[in-house]
């Protein structure tokens, strides 16, 4: 872990007060490019042109690598 170029994030699970495990999380941003495994994923929050703290109704992820190469999935919010 933490070898190459860019800031690394290691994603921990956490036990809730229930007793059950959840997954870690991040803040996504606009073009941030993600590792998972042999894959590259790249950040899309749209629409464009808008500023960061403004409302982004939908969120597009581009694999690069992997099983999935080259598709693009879009998940809209509303």
């Amino acid at each position: 872990m933490g070898i190459g170029f860019g800031v690394f994030k290691k994603m921990d699970s956490v036990r809730t007060e229930t007793g059950s495990e959840m997954a870690g999380s991040i803040i996504l941003k606009d073009n941030m490019l993600v590792n998972v495994g042999e894959a590259y994923i790249v950040v899309n929050l749209l629409p464009e042109g808008i500023d960061e703290d403004e409302l982004h109704d939908t969120l597009r992820l581009k694999i690069f690598g992997g099983a999935n190469n080259g598709e693009i999935y879009e998940y809209h919010v509303g």
